[in-house]
């Protein structure tokens, strides 16, 4: 990250910021999710031309995610499905 970005997070934007203190290996699961999330869609997020185009590819993107992509982990059914099933069992 660059300083100036930082800056504007903390300063303009009120966020604070989290590090892991073993880094990636630290929340091996979200880092993965991420490495594929930016892999299969690294076209589209370059081709955003706003901000708010980003915002709502990504919104669209993960509500894909959950709401449609299968899972060969989930025995290839939607996240969406799966807590629908948990929840229901619970």
């Amino acid at each position: 990250m660059s300083h100036a970005w930082v800056g504007h997070l903390l300063l303009e934007e009120g966020q604070r910021l989290s590090y892991s203190l073993r880094g990636p290996k630290g929340n091996p699961i979200v880092e993965s999710f991420f490495s594929r999330f930016k892999a299969e869609h690294q076209d589209l997020l370059l081709e955003a031309r706003s901000i708010e185009a980003l915002d709502a590819l990504l919104a669209e993107r993960i509500r894909t995610y959950n709401e449609h992509r299968l899972h060969s982990s989930l025995r290839y059914k939607t996240l969406q499905e799966t807590l629908k099933e948990a929840l229901s069992t619970s």
